[in-house]
């Protein structure tokens, strides 16, 4: 690489763009996946059971009560899914999506040993909650980066606390 190009990478290390940056991918990622799942186990969105759908596949892992739980996983995911999008609360969503992936994984796939069996109905395998848990506690610890609604709120909160100094 050139040296113009190594100054402008080395710049967008040292102001925090590249970390901005890469926080905005791992929110809008995640937000979209758990928002497509939360309105799939909250509504039946995409072909998915909805809530009675979610209620009996958690029955199935013998989750008790299916109901209440299937409710507070389609919460979870599509209230996070915002949350992340928006950058609002996304420590708090990230953390919740962090224990749920950690469950989905010693619940839902545990037994298929990393990879997907041909009698589980969890056919993404073990992986997919893995690399889930991982971004959001990224998210959780890192915070959602100034390209966020919650760092506007933020600023405009700060912004008036000068105000009426």
């Amino acid at each position: 690489m050139s040296d113009r190009t190594t100054d402008h990478m080395r710049g967008l290390v040292t102001d925090g763009r590249a970390k901005d940056a890469a926080l905005l991918m791992m929110r809008l990622a995640l937000g979209w996946i758990f928002v497509y799942h939360g309105a799939g186990k909250l509504f039946g969105y995409a072909q998915q059971g909805g809530l009675s759908g979610t209620k009996d596949y958690f029955a199935y892992l013998h989750i008790q009560p299916a109901g209440g739980w299937a409710l507070v996983a389609g919460i979870v995911e599509f209230g996070g899914g915002i949350c992340m999008i928006a950058g609002l609360f996304a420590r708090i969503a990230g953390a919740l999506l962090f224990a749920e992936m950690i469950v989905a994984f010693f619940v839902a796939n545990f037994t298929c040993c990393m990879l997907p069996s041909p009698d589980s109905k969890a056919g993404d395998g073990a992986q997919i909650n893995i690399a889930l848990a991982a971004l959001a506690i990224g998210v959780a610890l890192l915070g959602p980066g100034s390209w966020s609604l919650g760092r506007m709120v933020e600023e405009r909160r700060g912004a008036g606390t000068q105000q009426n100094a």
